[in-house]
């Protein structure tokens, strides 16, 4: 490089490759000028592209965000993750989804267990969304996720800077050259992710499978139905696992389904923070449904609270280890409405101001091989209230 006013200014290396100064020395040192005196906390993207155009020469790199507070620097067909300490990890070729937003992939997927439609970036789950909340319900279809999505990491996304907007009648978000909101902002501000299905004719009714991958930082902020999935019909959830928040600001949240009747899910695991102004619970707030080997660790604050499900149904090797907060209903390891509970537990702390807790259940339940090990903190108001079950409420029968 070259001297120059006390800076090194090394744009002719990026420009001619004979120059040996290497991408991931060019961020280094962009990063150490645009820190200067400042905490690394506070560098911005702004100070970031300036000492890059300095470094590498102009508009031939460029920052974005990338999952949270870190940084990603695009070079050619290469970005580069800059953490706030200023440590940069080996370039990722941006990936290029064929097909992107369309889940049937040109046709080569068309929904059987065979060839089932596939997810591979966050534009397909987005795409998904609309499709259902505009009436395509997947009734005996298969969906699977091929990919670990994060909404934080641009790296999700086939182009995380291509232009969105929401749509208000079909509830969804569509491609919009004259926007001036990208996908990843759409997803990761205001509103958030749509849920998939609003109500019974626009519905989940498929088969839906995780294969072992997670969703992170999912972010949704509705005024009800917060969810994954708002709406669903008999459908079948496997293998996924969900991190991020989600918050309902008049009405239920949960961290796969919001409402809905016949849910199976299998291996499903909340970890994301949910809140509401009514009921919450970690894999289905209302409805019905069976839940085999799920799991909360998420913390949820609401009016009632439950790690599993809000639900009557069928609870088989579930636990909750999520701290659970209620405002003016029972907080409840694994179901409010109660049902079959065979080999559950709670570990979580479970805390109500205003009534009953307990380790299982508060409805009428058939309890096996279950119990709970959380500390229970209810409110000592009134006669009834403040009850702490250790398992179960009283009409609830052990075999």
């Amino acid at each position: 490089g070259v001297i120059n006013g006390g800076l090194f200014d090394f744009a002719g290396e990026a420009k001619n490759k004979a120059e040996s100064t290497s991408n991931i020395d060019g961020i280094t040192k962009a990063y150490l000028l645009a820190k200067g005196e400042k905490s690394a906390d506070s560098i911005t993207i702004e100070d970031l592209d300036r000492e890059l155009n300095h470094v590498f020469g102009e508009n031939y790199a460029k920052t974005a965000k990338n999952n949270g507070n870190e940084f990603a620097i695009r070079i050619e067909d290469y970005y580069y993750e800059l953490d706030r300490a200023g440590n940069v990890k080996n370039g990722k070729k941006i990936n290029h989804f064929e097909y992107a937003g369309t889940i049937g992939k040109g046709g080569a997927d068309t929904g059987t267990s065979e060839k089932p439609y596939r997810i591979e970036c966050i534009e397909d789950l987005v795409v998904f969304s609309k499709y259902v909340n505009t009436g395509t319900t997947y009734n005996g279809k298969y969906v699977e996720i091929v990919n670990d999505l994060d909404f934080n990491s641009i790296f999700s996304y086939n182009n995380f800077e291509a232009k969105y907007s929401y749509d208000s009648t079909n509830n969804a978000y569509i491609p919009d050259e004259n926007s001036e909101t990208t996908i990843m902002e759409l997803c990761t501000t205001g509103q958030g992710f749509i849920p998939i299905g609003f109500n019974s004719t626009n519905s989940f009714r498929g088969t839906f499978n995780g294969n072992g991958k997670t969703i992170s930082n999912i972010y949704i902020k509705r005024s009800a139905g917060a969810a994954l999935f708002g709406y669903i019909l008999n459908p079948t959830i496997n293998d996924l696992t969900i991190t991020g928040n989600i918050r309902a600001t008049g009405g239920m949240a949960a961290g796969f389904v919001a409402d809905g009747n016949g849910l199976k899910a299998n291996r499903c695991i909340n970890k994301a923070t949910i809140t509401a102004s009514s009921r919450v619970a970690g894999i289905q707030a209302t409805g019905s449904g069976t839940y085999t080997r799920c799991v909360n660790e998420g913390t949820m604050q609401g009016s009632n609270g439950m790690g599993i499900a809000g639900t009557a149904g069928t609870f088989k090797k579930c636990y909750n280890t999520g701290k659970i907060s209620t405002g003016g209903g029972q907080a409840m390891g694994i179901s409010h409405e109660g049902g079959i509970i065979l080999n559950c537990y709670n570990a979580g702390e479970l805390r109500s101001n205003s009534a009953g807790v307990g380790g299982m259940s508060y409805g009428n339940s058939t309890a096996k091989n279950s119990y709970n090990i959380g500390p229970l903190y209810g409110a000592c108001k009134s006669p009834g209230n403040g009850i702490r079950w250790g398992v179960a409420r009283s009409n609830t029968s052990f075999i």
